[in-house]
């Protein structure tokens, strides 16, 4: 789902008048130009949320910023939150909040801050890699009793091409007879590989594989 906010800020009507200009028959003319100045840059916000698997969302935020001198600036930047998330962004200059709601509703957004005009649109950051092993394995519970659905709760620590290393937190649910579970569960970017027993206590395998 995608939301847009369009924010124009104060601008100046600018009235020049010109010297006085003399004609040959009407005597004397003057002559009124008008000039529209914004005083300062008008921006739009674009907000879009993709569903991924689980519980896991790609938030997209665009900030594009048109200049009083007629330039247009744009930055973007991707962010990996869960549903129901409420958080705050960095998006250029501009602090952007946002309030999720399910999986790809948008409850509120706005600009919060900003520096109009006092930042260069940055290199947007990728996905590079992602890593997980047993001691990020967090719980293992049935969701009800004879309910078959088991939660399964662990970390992933993704690498981002500026360098940052962000730890997500998963809680997804899988089917089992039991807590001994084993498979694949797809995350979007990379699939979590399982083999675990014993209500947690063994873990035979617990890794990332990039898709």
């Amino acid at each position: 789902m995608r939301k847009i906010i369009c924010f124009t800020l104060a601008a100046a009507l600018v009235l020049c008048l010109s010297p006085p200009v003399f004609a040959s028959s009407s005597g004397l003319k003057t002559e009124l130009s008008f000039k529209y100045t914004p005083a300062e840059p008008s921006y739009f916000v674009d907000v879009d949320v993709e569903k991924l698997t689980g519980n896991q969302n790609r938030l997209t935020i665009t900030v594009t910023e048109y200049m009083p001198d007629g330039s247009v600036r744009a930055a973007t930047e991707k962010f990996m939150t869960r549903n129901n998330a409420e958080d705050t962004y960095e998006v250029g200059g501009y602090s952007v909040y946002v309030d999720t709601k399910g999986n790809v509703q948008i409850r509120k957004s706005e600009v919060i801050s900003n520096t109009p005009g006092g930042y260069t649109p940055p290199d947007t950051p990728v996905f590079v890699n992602a890593s997980a092993t047993a001691d990020d394995f967090i719980g293992i519970a049935e969701s009800a009793k004879n309910s078959g659905v088991w939660v399964l709760s662990f970390n992933v620590t993704e690498i981002w091409s500026n360098g940052a290393a962000k730890v997500v937190a998963y809680t997804v649910q899988i089917k089992a007879n039991n807590a001994n579970v084993s498979g694949r569960y797809d995350l979007g970017a990379y699939t979590l590989v399982y083999d675990i027993s014993g209500g947690g206590k063994n873990i035979r395998e617990f890794k990332i594989v990039l898709n």
